[in-house]
């Protein structure tokens, strides 16, 4: 008999757009639309995915391929969606995964992330009914305080919701086992698996651009948790020795920020030294400005292993990040990418400059990066893995429920 596998997680993606006739342009957690792909047309396991509806705050069901797709309605009707951040305890998401998880009554739930409360909250009311498995996307704990008091308030719930989870749960998806000590647990009884979220695969590459239009490229959510401000700030240092220091930013966010980190790059006099691209309507589209740059930057505070590391990879960009989560791991057979210790803007801009300035250093970890992705990411092991991971999952509780 196939087992009933329950996904519970958030993502939004052009296809889910066009099935809902929705105008609104929306991308949430690629990562989670690329192992769609992978499950689509499989028949391994009975698959359901449980998200919350971005695009219009509705009760919707339809399938792709093989898989069921259950979105539901997160929030009061009319409540904002940045109100939404303020309550508590998430009620009207909670209630809604719990209704449409007990008429499905899984074999397991696999929790794709214990960090955001929008959909992750609900699994305090199943863990101890069902078998759960948590993947791990992030330690919001590992976040920078914000200044603002609304901000801090919006993290200080999320940790909440995040430590009551890791210290609730037994069984983890790892990127890289340096992860293990940031579980917050005690007692430390888990049991811990690695593996990956699928990359997308680029369909342009940096060999393909001579002459490239700008040194650094950032792409990701613009948000201070991204390390956004610190690399406008390693830029200003290095435009006093190289004037012509130039960088393109692509991605989203919150409009109040947005104008804040345009204001901040207008005071740092970066203005004609920085491309703000923003917002771009498929991936393909980003990674076609992205291989425009020399090498791609990220100064992330907190994350597993970023997609957008692993696309770099794919498009032969050199990569300096910040080494956080699971990103040292891409070092551990050989030197992959450059690695920088998190909010230290002097050595970030030495690192930067290492990385434009050694020609022959920066060739050997491209190709190193290049190999890794083709192997240790290829999909078809991404996808064993986690059929693998759950039915080992599977045998665990059946054999403690013939002990009990």
């Amino acid at each position: 008999m196939t087992k009933k596998i329950v996904w519970i997680c958030v993502f939004a993606n052009e296809e889910v757009k066009n099935i809902l006739q929705s105008k609104r342009d929306f991308i949430a957690a690629p990562w989670i639309s690329e192992l769609i792909e992978l499950f689509r047309n499989r028949k391994d396991v009975d698959l359901t995915i449980i998200s919350p509806n971005y695009f219009n705050n509705e009760h919707k069901e339809f399938s792709l391929g093989n898989i069921k797709i259950y979105l539901y309605q997160y929030k009061p009707s009319l409540l904002p969606h940045r109100a939404y951040n303020l309550t508590l305890n998430y009620n009207k998401a909670t209630s809604s995964v719990v209704k449409i998880v007990k008429n499905i009554e899984p074999d397991l739930i696999h929790l794709h992330g214990s960090e955001n409360p929008f959909y992750g909250a609900s699994i305090l009311k199943l863990i101890d009914k069902f078998p759960t498995l948590v993947s791990i996307q992030g330690f919001v704990s590992l976040s920078g305080r914000p200044k603002n008091l609304i901000s801090r308030y919006i993290r200080w719930n999320r940790i909440r919701f995040e430590n009551k989870i890791n210290a609730k749960a037994f069984y983890f998806v790892l990127s890289s086992t340096n992860d293990i000590e940031n579980l917050n647990r005690k007692d430390r009884k888990t049991k811990v698996y690695i593996n990956y979220y699928p990359t997308i695969v680029p369909e342009v590459s940096s060999l393909e651009i001579d002459n490239k239009k700008y040194d650094i490229v950032y792409y990701a959510r613009i948000s201070k948790n991204k390390g956004i401000e610190d690399l406008i700030h390693a830029m200003h240092r290095i435009k006093t020795n190289n004037p012509s220091i130039s960088a393109i930013i692509i991605g989203g966010g919150s409009e109040s920020y947005i104008n804040y980190i345009k204001e901040l790059i207008a005071s740092l006099d970066l203005t004609d030294n920085i491309n703000f691209a923003g917002f771009q309507k498929t991936q393909q589209d980003v990674f076609k400005l992205a291989v425009q740059a020399k090498i791609y930057v990220l100064p992330t505070h907190f994350d597993g292993v970023p997609g957008s590391i692993r696309e770099s990879m794919y498009m032969r960009i050199p990569v300096v990040a910040n080494a956080v989560g699971g990103i040292p791991s891409l070092n551990d057979d050989k030197e992959c990418i450059t690695l920088v210790e998190s909010r230290n803007i002097p050595q970030l801009v030495d690192k930067i400059e290492l990385v434009l300035n050694d020609q022959e250093r920066t060739t050997r970890l491209v190709q190193n990066a290049y190999e890794l992705i083709m192997d240790k990411y290829d999909t078809e092991k991404i996808y064993q893995n986690f059929i693998d991971i759950y039915k080992d999952v599977l045998r665990i509780e059946a054999e403690k429920l013939n002990y009990e």
